[in-house]
């Protein structure tokens, strides 16, 4: 990279993290984490509304906020079966008898209720439980915790965080968390700060597989120019098995095989688990709720700024700007793609196919929280800079 172009990457970056600075703050808000887990009582022989408080002064386990589109996950509840052993998802209407050592668990998007006791008996619903005690008693202790407390009850009950993802991801997913946590207390200004600032190392991490990536299809366009002609002659003059060969002959003559055009794919590989693990880590981290930035007043859900009176499929009932924000720079980006080796052709049909994509993840990406539109935002932005500045 050229020093000019060191200088600009540099000062966009800067500029980037002082406009967030004074506007970063998390403000105070009910949905906040708690600063360690919660005791109660819970009756007993009782049906326990989870969309309701569980106790006085408690959060609702449930996610209150109804999210829509591929959001919707996060509405859901989700039983648990936890032993010193391993963990086991219970279905709705099963029910569950609680042997020595064992809990029990309702995980929402924010909050996991935990009983432990010896003998209980639990009767899963859709969106509540059915309480038995193993004797007359009147009331049941439970604890109310967010997921990141989870360990200081039993580390067996952390294996409950990000429980639906496959092992590794599930461990990359506490890596990411952790790092916007370690960012946010070493450097102090916020949750949205912390996010920015997190948004830009990972993109500096993974530059040199974009980088690559990049590489790799300019060669794929070179080889796919230089190939065209040869085979659009091949198959005006030949059938069958005798142009198959003779297109084999002109692949192997350039060194490469059918399967070029496959290679620029090998960095997915890499960025794929990366987002699985960012976007997971985002939608969970209770840390979030009342975090603030600019006009979002909690990035842990969509910055609707104005409601309108119906509901679209998909979409919800509210306006969001962020993820207008994060479609607009990603069509720029698609606008402003260019490939010295493809022909003008190819070029357009992939600026056109950036355009869909554009349009897909704005449908995609509208109803979610603003912390992962925003990160997604970010994203768009340092691989547009990264495309208007490096080779």
């Amino acid at each position: 990279m050229s020093r000019h172009a060191r200088e600009r990457v540099i000062a966009w970056l800067a500029l980037i993290v002082v406009l967030a600075l004074p506007y970063g703050r998390p403000v105070a808000q009910s949905g906040a984490s708690p600063s360690g887990p919660v005791h109660i009582g819970l009756p007993a022989h009782e049906a326990i509304d989870l969309d309701r408080q569980v106790a006085p002064g408690s959060m609702p386990i449930a996610e209150p906020h109804r999210f829509h589109g591929l959001a919707r996950y996060l509405n859901g509840l989700r039983y648990f079966r936890v032993a010193p052993d391993g963990i086991r998802q219970l279905q709705e209407g099963e029910s569950v008898t609680l042997a020595a050592g064992e809990w029990f668990a309702a995980v929402g998007r924010f909050h996991v209720l935990a009983l432990q006791d010896e003998g209980i008996r639990i009767r899963v619903g859709a969106r509540r439980i059915q309480l038995a005690a193993p004797s007359d008693a009147a009331e049941l202790s439970a604890v109310v915790a967010s997921k990141p407390q989870l360990h200081l009850l039993d580390p067996a009950l952390d294996k409950l965080r990000y429980a639906h993802l496959w092992g590794p991801l599930a461990a990359l997913s506490k890596l990411v968390e952790s790092m916007i946590v370690f960012i946010e207390r070493t450097v102090g200004a916020g949750w949205a700060v912390a996010l920015i600032l997190f948004a830009v190392i990972v993109k500096l991490a993974l530059l040199p597989v974009s980088l690559a990536t990049a590489r790799f299809q300019r060669e794929a366009s070179a080889h796919r120019a230089a190939l065209a002609p040869v085979i659009e002659s091949i198959k005006r003059e030949y059938s069958g098995e005798e142009a198959h060969n003779r297109i084999m002959a002109a692949h192997k003559a350039r060194g490469i095989t059918p399967f070029y055009t496959l290679k620029p794919m090998l960095g997915l590989f890499v960025l794929v688990p990366v987002l699985v693990a960012v976007f997971n880590a985002l939608a969970e981290m209770p840390q979030f709720a009342g975090a603030s930035l600019l006009w979002v007043k909690d990035l842990a859900y969509p910055d609707d700024v104005a409601r309108v009176h119906f509901t679209l499929p998909w979409l919800g009932d509210t306006f969001n700007l962020l993820p207008w924000l994060m479609a607009t720079v990603s069509a720029v980006t698609g606008l402003r793609f260019r490939d010295p080796n493809a022909s003008a052709a190819d070029v357009r049909r992939k600026r056109r196919g950036l355009l869909l994509m554009s349009g897909a993840f704005l449908v995609l990406f509208y109803p979610f929280p603003a912390a992962m539109v925003l990160y997604w935002l970010l994203n768009n932005l340092l691989q547009l800079l990264q495309q208007e500045t490096l080779p």
